[in-house]
């Protein structure tokens, strides 16, 4: 069956395009009137037909209407789809430019008009909402250096059509410099003519930012490479080429950096002979991935031993395979210069501290797990306690335990202070020996605390137990001397550089009449006669300068009731450790009764003189000559005279003392008062008589003690010794030696008796043969010349002899010619005898 007319309309409709949807509304009713006209042409009798055709028309133009309005409806919800779906997009690509911080642009180069994407416009530093920049002010907004590289990118662009890609700044209107990479494309029109160029502007300062950040990086550490003496190297393993040397291995090893790249294993050649094994050999271990820290020595250039101390590590890639080594290597010449030197003080601490004669050093630990106990002691400690150190670092209490009960305890409460506030321990304890014998010790020590958390004290101990018993030694002197003072029987008193009394004593204020308390207002210038007080204050500058030692001065002193008292006063300075004068001590002594003496004195010389006149009438003469100028003009002879009235004077006084020692020996009205005496202190004390002599003449006296107990007179035996060490420096040259020693021995074979051996050398001149027993005779003399060029009575050598046969012992010399003389005599024991 033929479709119909309306059929093949309504299936057209269905089937129409998109684009004709506009023209579906008139077609149905154009249709019916189509039909309507023709069938009316054909059949014009039927009008009902063509009447109901047209309302069939009308019918369907409803329907499709109601079809167009149905389509156009869902056209609509497309066309609202697709513009949500396009804003959605260009969200998207907004969102996308601004993670990416990529900007797009395009500029028409007709109109000269640039279209920016809003990313753009925030890259720049503008709100999206400001005008457009035209190609100018985008140009301006360039600095110079980079706008000349753009603008030849772009007119290239333009000119070839090619694409460009140009790193720039960028000055934002706040001031802040962007880096950007722009890249470009041009466009051409159908006439091939470029007439568009768009692009994109891609935000790199961050990446530039750390590019300049690892760029100056490495120029810092180039700069540190170069300057640290520290040499810095890295050597590939594949090649065995070095990678980097620092500049630092020419300044320590004196070759050029340029030779250890041309032959890499040439360092080895210079590596000191004893250390290159043990170097090769750990150098091969680092290949095992172990890291290495060596200390070998090396020769440099000039020949030079310098120590280095190197440390490398194996750098691997992500497989674990050894790549390159990365390493330092670092002058230690000085450390271990310094070490050396720390070793060599550390054996000499210890040597001293365990030498230490009164005293040792120690190093007292404190561990939180362990306690207190001590890591190092030296020797001394066993010379103090008995205590040996190994006994005492492996059991501390020992020496904790020898303290005194009372100090133990004030010795913790310190130990607890310093380990708490790490401040000095110094304190003066009492600990009893191995023979339980009480000593006083002082210690300090200093405390450090550790990175561990122990604290360390580095202390020493010595022992002040006779400075103990010297303090209070010093204390009864202090209580005897305020005794001394306050009773002494002369007067005594401290007294100001400016003459006030600091201090006086009972005698002084009895003698003078005055109460303490009225003579310590007053200064000595008020109570010295007016006519001595020129006379005192002559020697007063230069006892209080310290010119003088002490000064000695009579005068006369006013007591309270005005008499005048003469007195004689010794005065000496105190100074302070700078020569600062601090006070003086005055002794004043009432010379009234010695006055009396002296006028006595006077009368009984006055008598005497006249047995002596004429030897003194001589003597006195040669000086009256002398004194009256005649031998002016001729001071040798002047000279010569008053050498002889000297040695003459010398040569009467000696007689004198020696005639009346030797008168009263012979009569035997001098008894040696006999007691047991140390033989090492009578000769200790001779000694000390001649020294001065000695040291005039540059002679060295030797001496080897004894000990031993004798049985004697000690004056008289150092009397004997005092006579042979003075002759022996007279006849001894000058810058010799003279040796005395003593010993004991048998006096004689059958005997059992000891005796003393006392013996007196010297290397002077020697005493002729014929002279060796003649000489201990009174008067007698090697050389009469003797008496008159060296003094002399020849009589000390007689008194002598009859000081020794009075203890019962003999007296001898044996002597070589030019060679010098030894003096024996011995003196028994004795010990028994009372």
């Amino acid at each position: 069956m033929a479709s119909s007319p309306l059929g093949s309309f309504r299936s057209t409709l269905v089937n129409l395009p998109l684009g004709g949807v506009v023209l579906l509304p008139v077609v149905p009713l154009a249709l019916g009137v189509l039909a309507l006209t023709q069938h009316l042409g054909s059949s014009p009798g039927s009008l009902a037909t063509g009447v109901l055709l047209l309302g069939s028309a009308i019918a369907l133009a409803r329907v499709a209407t109601a079809l167009i309005d149905q389509r156009f409806a869902h056209l609509k919800q497309i066309h609202q789809q697709t513009e949500d779906a396009l804003r959605q997009s260009e969200a998207n690509l907004l969102q996308t430019q601004q993670i990416a911080q990529l900007g797009s642009w395009e500029l028409d180069l007709v109109t000269q008009s640039i279209t920016w994407s809003e990313e753009l416009f925030r890259i720049f530093g503008l709100n999206s909402a400001h005008p457009q920049l035209s190609f100018d002010q985008v140009m301006a907004a360039i600095p110079d250096g980079d706008r000349e590289r753009l603008a030849v990118a772009i007119d290239q662009a333009i000119a070839d059509g090619s694409p460009y890609e140009v790193e720039h700044r960028i000055c934002r209107p706040d001031g802040t410099t962007r880096y950007l990479l722009s890249r470009g494309q041009a466009k051409a029109n159908d006439s091939q003519q470029i007439v568009k160029l768009f692009g994109t502007a891609l935000d790199i300062s961050d990446r530039k930012q750390a590019e300049l950040a690892l760029q100056e990086s490495e120029t810092r550490f180039q700069e540190m490479a170069q300057t640290l003496n520290q040499v810095s190297y890295v050597v590939s393993l594949r090649s065995g080429e070095y990678l980097y040397i620092s500049l630092a291995y020419e300044r320590l090893w004196g070759y050029s950096c340029e030779s250890l790249y041309q032959d890499p294993k040439s360092w080895l050649k210079r590596i000191y002979p004893d250390d290159l094994d043990y170097v090769s050999e750990t150098f091969n271990q680092l290949l095992t991935g172990q890291q290495k820290r060596i200390e070998y020595r090396i020769l440099t250039a000039n020949g030079d031993v310098r120590w280095v101390e190197s440390e490398s590590l194996i750098v691997k890639d992500e497989n674990g395979n050894p790549l390159r080594v990365v390493g330092l290597a670092d002058d230690i010449t000085h450390r271990k210069q310094v070490e050396a030197t720390l070793r060599d003080q550390e054996a000499k601490l210890r040597a001293i501290g365990d030498n230490l004669p009164r005293g040792f050093i120690y190093q007292l630990v404190h561990s939180p797990d362990r306690g207190f106990y001590y890591s190092y002691i030296s020797a001394g400690i066993e010379r103090i306690t008995g205590l040996t150190p190994e006994a005492v670092i492996q059991n501390p209490s020992l020496l904790w335990d020898s303290l005194i009960e009372e100090d133990r305890l004030m010795c913790d409460q310190l130990m607890q202070q310093s380990l708490k506030a790490l401040s000095l321990l110094e304190t003066q304890i009492r600990v009893r020996n191995v023979a339980e014998k009480m000593q006083w010790l002082t210690t300090v020590a200093v405390p450090r605390r550790m990175e561990d958390g122990s604290t360390v004290w580095d202390g020493v101990m010595v022992d002040i137990t006779s400075l103990k018993q010297a303090e209070t030694a010093l204390r009864n002197s202090e209580e005897l001397f305020r005794s001394a003072f306050d009773d002494a029987p002369i007067g005594i008193a401290l007294i100001s550089p400016i003459g006030e009394f600091l201090k006086v004593n009972q005698y002084l204020c009895n003698l003078l009449g005055y109460s303490q308390k009225e003579l310590l207002e007053l200064c000595f210038q008020d109570i010295t006669h007016p006519g001595d007080l020129n006379q005192n204050w002559q020697g007063w500058p230069q006892i209080l300068e310290g010119e003088l030692s002490n000064l000695e001065i009579k005068k006369r002193y006013i007591s309270k009731q005005g008499a005048a008292i003469p007195v004689l006063i010794n005065t000496s300075f105190v100074h302070d450790i700078d020569g600062t004068p601090l006070y003086c001590i005055e002794h004043v002594q009432d010379i009234r009764e010695q006055l009396k003496v002296e006028c006595m004195k006077d009368e009984f010389v006055s008598i005497v003189s006249h047995e002596l006149r004429t030897p003194i009438t001589s003597i006195n003469g040669s000086l009256v000559l002398l004194d009256s100028g005649i031998y002016d003009a001729r001071p040798e002879k002047a000279r010569n005279m008053l050498q002889v009235a000297i040695r003459n004077s010398d040569r009467l006084v000696r007689l004198v003392d020696n005639i009346l020692s030797f008168e009263r020996l012979e009569s035997g009205k001098v008894q040696l008062e006999k007691e047991h005496c140390q033989v090492a202190t009578l000769l200790y004390q001779a000694i000390d008589a001649v020294q001065p002599l000695a040291d005039q003449s540059g002679i060295t006296l030797a001496l080897t003690p004894l000990t031993a107990t004798l049985w004697a007179a000690p004056d008289g035996i150092i009397q004997v010794l005092t006579n042979l060490l003075s002759n022996a420096v007279k006849f001894s040259s000058q810058g010799g030696t003279i040796c005395m020693n003593a010993s004991t021995e048998r006096s004689n074979a059958e005997s059992s008796d000891l005796s003393v051996l006392f013996t007196v050398q010297d290397h002077g001149r020697g005493i002729p043969a014929d002279k060796l027993e003649t000489i201990f005779e009174q008067f007698q003399q090697v050389d009469a010349s003797d008496s008159r060029r060296r003094g002399g009575t020849g009589l000390g050598l007689s008194i002598c002899k009859n000081i020794v046969e009075q203890h019962g012992g003999s007296i001898w010399v044996e002597s070589c010619l030019g060679q010098g003389s030894t003096f024996f005599f011995t003196v028994p024991l004795g010990c028994n005898e009372r």
